[in-house]
């Protein structure tokens, strides 16, 4: 059993950066970056041995969360398939909202619907504004799964986003390779 000295060490140390965290990983959802952030916590006092050993303890709870993330995002697929065979009506898509005179989007609702993987690639990109290789550090990938997850998330974001008729939209989502594997 961890010492409350030990706790409060890594939850000073890293209990802001993995709050920032789960609020990306859910997409600025506040109510599931707090069932995140719980539950992460939750298991690395189940397995503070482990959390103990661990050569980068932020990368282990950062991977904790993730696959929280991951294993929710599996079940809604499931859901959804489950809804798509068993019934006729077709979910609410997000309605376009005027505001100010402007045009808007809400982009959450179609940033849900990418994959994990992908979806985190291209947050750290385009919010967080890191370079590929602060990604690679962050997530222990390779460079090149960066650009792939990146390519296909943006991919999948202009085909949604056309699909429901923003087509004035995609010209936004061309994204520069260059921008990022050279800063």
């Amino acid at each position: 059993m961890p010492s409350t000295e030990e706790l409060d060490h890594i939850l000073a140390t890293y209990g802001d950066r993995l709050t920032r965290d789960c609020f990306r990983l859910s997409v600025g959802n506040q109510l599931e970056a707090d069932d995140l952030f719980q539950d992460t916590w939750e298991t690395a006092l189940k397995r503070f041995a482990k959390l103990r050993e661990a050569d980068d303890q932020y990368r282990w709870l950062y991977s904790t969360a993730f696959n929280f993330v991951r294993r929710s995002w599996y079940r809604q697929r499931i859901q959804r398939r489950y809804l798509a065979v068993n019934s006729t009506e077709l979910p609410d898509l997000p309605a376009p909202v005027q505001h100010d005179g402007t045009f808007a989007i809400d982009i959450n609702s179609y940033l849900r619907r990418l994959k994990p993987h992908d979806r985190e690639v291209l947050l750290l990109t385009v919010w967080e504004e890191l370079t590929d290789a602060e990604i690679v550090e962050r997530l222990g990938i390779k460079e090149n799964a960066v650009r792939t997850r990146r390519h296909r998330a943006m991919r999948k974001l202009k085909d949604l986003l056309m699909r429901d008729g923003y087509t004035e939209f995609s010209h936004c989502l061309a994204f520069d390779e260059t921008e990022t594997s050279n800063a």
